[in-house]
């Protein structure tokens, strides 16, 4: 009796473990188009794909996805655009002291900064 428990342990650890990998492999899927989409609304935007320093999408617990953007030209300003559903709109920058915002700062909050996924 103790081992066909202990089997049925190891079966739905195994199942669980599984099963975590999977859900990992596509969230980490899911970052890396939200990073390309990213980039092509940068783009679209006027902002050379030379001028990109560093995407980087990530978990968020008050959203479902945060994309972080730094820029060549202001290499101290991160730019986050939240992606709860399927679009993307802009929530602010990082890095930059309460008087001054990022070159690009005006731009996205002032542009229709909420996009639709295609």
């Amino acid at each position: 009796m103790k081992r066909f428990l202990m089997s049925i342990i190891l079966i739905v650890i195994g199942i669980l473990s599984f099963s975590i990998g999977i859900s990992y492999a596509q969230l980490q899927s899911k970052q890396a188009e939200s990073e390309q989409e990213m980039v092509r609304i940068l783009k679209a935007r006027g902002v050379e794909e030379t001028d990109v320093l560093e995407v980087r999408a990530a978990f968020s617990l008050a959203h479902r996805e945060e994309i972080e953007v730094r820029l060549r030209e202001e290499p101290s300003v991160t730019y986050r655009f939240a992606k709860p559903d399927q679009t993307i709109r802009y929530i602010g920058a990082d890095g930059v002291s309460f008087n001054e915002n990022g070159k690009h700062d005006a731009r996205f909050r002032t542009d229709e900064v909420e996009l639709t996924q295609k």
